[in-house]
């Protein structure tokens, strides 16, 4: 009986590598290309690799009634591509000044258009504390008229 059931069980797994065999080597010649389909979803757009180099220009500086200078700039990479802040390292920062001349020597400087208020700190020198000379220095534009 066991005999039986081991010829049956050989002759099950022979027929079942034939039938593989035989549906994979059938095969008929390739029929005709049919329609196209509907187009799919929007993809999401490419990477952009930006190019080599940070190109920064300065569009405006509007300095309000408040005092306070407003710099409008744009940024782009070395291929033109624009770049958001948040493709750079930090946040940019600006000098502003403006050059003042004196009415009779005709001789000009450079007066920096700082604003920032700073306060007086302890600090050490030597070994020893020291106290500040100054509790707080209120920041103010650098300039004499309130005409640039």
């Amino acid at each position: 009986m066991m005999r039986r059931r081991i010829s049956w069980l050989a002759a099950g797994i022979v027929l079942l590598a034939l039938m593989a065999i035989l549906i994979t080597a059938c095969q008929g010649a390739a029929g005709p290309i049919g329609p196209a389909g509907p187009p799919g979803p929007q993809g999401a757009p490419a990477p952009v690799i930006p190019g080599t180099g940070l190109h920064a220009g300065i569009t405006k500086i509007e300095i309000g009634a408040d005092l306070k200078p407003v710099v409008t700039f744009n940024i782009h990479d070395g291929k033109g591509v624009p770049l958001k802040i948040s493709d750079l390292d930090g946040y940019p920062s600006f000098s502003l000044a403006y050059i003042k001349e004196d009415p009779t020597s005709k001789l000009t400087q450079y007066v920096a258009y700082t604003v920032s208020d700073v306060k007086g700190a302890p600090y050490t020198f030597e070994g020893a504390t020291i106290q500040p000379v100054l509790a707080e220095v209120k920041g103010r534009p650098a300039y004499d008229s309130g005409e640039l």
